[in-house]
């Protein structure tokens, strides 16, 4: 997907990055798999469905669509993207039937699949201004969403410096 299909501001954030890095950096990161499995779980930028189309998952229904139609999909997958944390969860014997976990801690079990979005350490987008991660434990199979202070105030006049548009230093103080 090229970033003609972006709205303004992250084709200016895009456009930004494709003459800051060097391209060896570039071929690296275009070289890398769009997920990465591990034991029991699935890392991935997006959706690992209709992965290379980098499709958002903000709700029951697109997770749906997730559990329907991807039958390989691990007891965990761990996603971004959205800039939003939320977790989606499906018993093993329904494809169909979604429910959301809003807890900030939660411990996975074995008669269901997750599909967590671990939010965005930079540029969040759930009124929480704070950066954002998951954090999970295998042993345990707790899971926990982590928020962290940081500078905005910093973090924005580094954005400004850089030249990037505006919105994407403001956004910082709401976390929008």
């Amino acid at each position: 997907m090229g970033a003609e299909w972006f709205n303004p501001v992250a084709r200016a954030a895009v456009e930004w990055c494709t003459r800051v890095l060097k391209p060896e950096h570039i071929r690296w990161l275009q070289q890398l798999p769009y997920q990465i499995r591990e034991e029991d779980m699935l890392f991935c930028h997006g959706s690992p469905y209709r992965q290379e189309e980098f499709p958002y998952l903000f709700s029951p229904a697109q997770a749906r669509e997730v559990f329907l139609h991807v039958p390989d999909l691990p007891p965990l997958t761990f996603v971004g993207h959205t800039h939003r944390p939320i977790t989606f969860f499906s018993p093993l014997t329904s494809r169909t039937e979604i429910d959301v976990i809003t807890d900030d801690t939660f411990t996975v079990t074995p008669q269901n699949r997750y599909i967590i979005n671990v939010g965005s350490v930079g540029q969040p987008r759930d009124g929480d201004w704070r950066a954002c991660y998951a954090l999970f434990d295998s042993e345990s199979r707790e899971c926990r969403m982590v928020r962290v202070e940081y500078d905005v105030e910093q973090a924005y006049e580094k954005i400004r410096q850089a030249g990037l548009p505006r919105q994407l230093g403001e956004r910082l103080f709401y976390g929008m």
